[in-house]
């Protein structure tokens, strides 16, 4: 005899029509089974349903023509040893028209695949993955039923987009009735956008007061947040692990401004760079550039950088920028930036009056000893030009002693860093950084080993550093060593100093040997990460320059320094590798592109910068 002793539930395969809504007419509803079964007691909106033809595993019911709305047939299938397991198949009507409001159901298990449900004729999706399956309240309930009601927007908070209806999603267990409103992982709620508007999803526990959400950065939710959103093209998509009311509003909030402004003076003029703002939606317009509070030029969303020219410590324009979002909405002005006053050489109250007559203030003092300088002499900043009005600049002041009565503002006095090594190429050129004390006339000559002059270049260079490029005439392309003298003349005084350099072929030898080993000193606190090392901008390019040093490696706390610095050591040493250090994401690729070979964030453990030190010394 056929008699099966299992215990093993038969299960639900598919149903025509699908769970969900459907468009067209509805007669009947057709059941597959993963065996030959039976439903007895079935139920069709609440009421007995019609008893169904059976043709081994498909279970068919005669509904009769079923009107618009939602359509529930539930029950249990039961097995030839007679093991049940309950059904329940919600089919919705009518619900095929983008203007629809009619309400969507569907059934899913532990066991369904990623479930995706559609209102409003699909212009709103939601989709359900299996990893968000909750843990149910009893072992019956097998069943969680998906909800979607829509209906047309109400206005509140910023407002609702113009067209867009609102759905409320709910999920609750088909045994006990409780609903569920945390689930395991993300739910994804999509609105299709095809007018391509700006905006910005947002729920609401009424339908009325409105929540905005927050960008995700990405396709996934970040790890930690509820609820976030993404936008595509053509529509906009809302990851949630909560279940409640969801909207589009209009974005009518204006953008943060652009911050972290800055004004850098090198070689090659004035570089303005600064960090875009932030919106609410996610989605910026053009950052504008203000010279003296008009529009001057727009940047993309991703520009941080502008360049603008020759630039002298006597310019008056101010520099202010603006940040629009996709939408057109236009954040406050940031702070504005403007040029320093000359500064060197001056006293303490001297500086103190003349950064006041240009909006700025007085902020930290340091000493550095200077023998050859009077105290009291402002001997810094000597390369930031430009500052954001209404900040303090904090000065350096020299604290050595007074030599031969000599008066501090007429003392020059010179520093010269350059390469000492200089690859031979068909346009050879060696960038030099001269900082003086006072306006001079600048000579550097070339010498061999033998004493022989092989060429002079003559110049005018203002108080404060300046970048040199000097480019070596063609008939000077052999490898050797060189010796440049540099003399400074400012009325009575001059003053000089010699650097040799060194030409080599068109391959610069290998900075480390490859059987040399690499001596690293970090200071660290008790968790490993390094400590930046309290060094001048003055001290860290004479102590490359140093002719007794051999650094090969120097690292960068970009967000002390700034980017100019790695562009400077860059131009000024292009053989030194540069690892950058930095908090900022943005400064970090900035860093990157100014000359270091690598940027890390802050925090990294200071073991892996000994690797990273490693590993950018050995590149090429």
């Amino acid at each position: 005899a056929n008699v099966r002793f299992d215990n093993v539930a038969p299960t639900l395969v598919s149903s025509a029509p699908a769970d969900g809504s459907i468009s067209g007419s509805v007669s009947q509803i057709v059941l597959t089974a993963s065996e030959p079964v039976t439903a007895p007691g079935t139920t069709l909106d609440g009421g007995a349903a019609p008893a169904p033809s059976i043709s081994g595993n498909v279970l068919t019911f005669a509904t009769g023509s079923l009107g618009n709305g939602i359509h529930v047939l539930a029950g249990e299938l039961e097995d030839a040893s007679g093991t049940r397991t309950p059904f329940r198949v919600a089919v919705t009507v009518g619900a095929d028209s983008p203007t629809s409001t009619a309400s969507v159901e569907r059934s899913i298990t532990a066991s369904s695949p990623d479930t995706t449900m559609s209102v409003a004729g699909g212009t709103i999706t939601i989709r359900i993955p299996q990893s968000a399956w909750p843990t149910p309240p009893t072992p019956a309930d097998r069943i969680l039923v998906m909800r979607a009601n829509v209906g047309p927007g109400r206005a509140g908070g910023p407002g609702l987009a113009a067209g867009s209806p609102i759905v409320e999603v709910t999920a609750r267990w088909a045994i006990a009735g409780t609903y569920v409103t945390q689930f395991r992982a993300p739910l994804e709620i999509t609105f299709t956008n095809p007018s391509g508007d700006v905006v910005i999803p947002a729920y609401s526990q009424n339908g009325t007061s409105w929540t905005i959400l927050q960008p995700t950065g990405g396709t996934t939710l970040p790890a930690g947040w509820a609820d976030g959103f993404y936008n595509a093209p053509g529509s906009t998509h809302v990851l949630t692990r909560h279940l409640t009311f969801f909207g589009l509003m209009r974005d009518v909030e204006p953008p943060s401004a652009p911050h972290d402004i800055a004004g850098y003076v090198g070689a090659d003029g004035l570089t303005l760079r600064w960090i875009p703002g932030q919106d609410s939606s996610g989605q910026l317009g053009n950052t504008v550039l203000l010279v003296n509070g008009v529009p001057f030029q727009n940047f993309g969303p991703t520009t941080t950088e502008a360049k603008l020219g020759p630039f002298s410590v006597d310019d008056s324009r101010t520099f202010t920028f603006v940040q629009y979002d996709a939408a057109g909405n236009r954040s406050a002005p940031s702070a504005q930036l403007r040029a320093l006053p000359p500064l060197l050489g001056l006293g303490v109250e001297q500086a103190r009056a003349a950064l006041a007559a240009r909006g700025f203030g007085v902020g930290k003092l340091t000493d550095v000893e200077l023998p050859t300088v009077a105290p009291g002499t402002v001997v810094g900043p000597a390369t930031q030009a430009l500052a954001l009005e209404g900040s303090a600049v904090d000065l350096t002041v020299a604290r050595g002693a007074t030599v031969g009565g000599t008066d501090p503002q007429t003392r020059l006095v010179l520093q010269i860093a350059n390469s000492r090594q200089v690859k031979v190429s068909k346009q050879t050129t060696l960038t030099a950084r001269i900082k003086v004390t006072r306006s001079a006339d600048v000579e550097a000559a070339l010498w061999t080993a033998g004493n022989k002059r092989l060429y002079t270049w003559r110049f005018k260079i203002k108080a404060g550093v300046t970048f040199r490029k000097l480019r070596l005439p063609t008939q000077i392309r052999k490898p050797g060593l060189y010796t440049f003298a540099w003399v400074a003349r400012s009325g009575t005084e001059t003053v000089r100093q010699s650097v040799k350099v060194r030409l080599v072929g068109k391959t610069l030898p290998q900075l480390i040997p490859a059987k040399q080993k690499l001596e690293l000193t970090l200071s660290g606190d008790t968790k490993g990460t390094p400590r930046p090392l309290n060094i001048q901008i003055d001290e860290a390019f004479a102590l490359v320059a140093r002719s007794t040093n051999n650094v090969r490696v120097l690292v960068v706390d970009v967000d002390r320094f700034g980017v100019r610095f790695v562009s400077d050591l860059h131009a000024v040493f292009p053989e030194l590798r540069l690892l950058a250090l930095s908090d900022n994401r943005v400064r970090r690729i900035q860093a990157v592109k100014a000359g270091a070979k690598l940027a890390l964030p802050r925090k990294t453990k200071n073991k892996s910068i000994q690797r990273a030190i490693r590993r950018v010394a050995s590149s090429g």
